[in-house]
């Protein structure tokens, strides 16, 4: 399995005030914002767990760069992988996919935009597809409330979440003009088998 929260060092206690609940102040709570600036990296993070087998991802295809437009929210985006069981005996895992390269301020430092899960024997692999939306990818909510996405460059990381396991990493630009969008920001994934 894979850990739905993060697990913090004690020492989180000592610099962070139980009553803040701003995710962003200090140094950040969750997964999406979390620094370990003053308390040290997290013991355990969200997406962590292990396996009895070992799986390699590779990366297919996916855009590298995307035009920003007003209707971001309905324009799909999606990452193919190949995942395979480069261990001795069967087993599953997710295929996590990450947009990083946030701020930490306005954008989170790393946000889950898709996910599936994969289970493969000893030797076989798999095209795993994961699908979003541009806007569900990486627009970022304004003091407003309102939805926008700026030009800037993230990166998509697509792995399985166990240090044991590989994780492909690409860079995307985001180009145009910064907009305010509107529409779903659903997230679809499947597996090829």
């Amino acid at each position: 399995g894979r850990l739905p929260y993060t697990l913090y060092s004690k020492n989180m206690v000592s610099h962070r005030n139980i009553h803040e609940m701003d995710l962003r102040s200090h140094e950040g709570l969750t997964y999406r914002w979390y620094t370990g600036k003053l308390s040290g990296p997290a013991l355990w993070s969200f997406g962590d767990g292990g396996s009895y087998t070992s799986f390699h991802f590779e990366w297919i295809k996916g855009p590298r760069q995307v035009a920003i437009s007003a209707d971001a929210g309905i324009i799909p985006l999606s990452y193919v992988v190949r995942v395979s069981n480069v261990g001795n005996v069967p087993g599953s895992t997710p295929a996590l996919a990450f947009v990083e390269g946030g701020d930490g301020v306005v954008a989170p430092l790393r946000a889950l935009v898709g996910f599936a899960k994969v289970s493969l024997a000893p030797g076989e692999s798999t095209l795993v597809h994961i699908s979003t939306t541009v806007a569900a990818a990486f627009a970022t909510v304004d003091e407003l409330g309102r939805h926008r996405l700026q030009a800037c460059r993230r990166v998509i990381a697509i792995g399985g979440g166990s240090p044991t396991e590989s994780w492909v990493r690409k860079e995307v630009q985001l180009v145009g003009l910064d907009v305010v969008v509107a529409g779903g920001t659903g997230s679809i994934s499947d597996v090829e088998q």
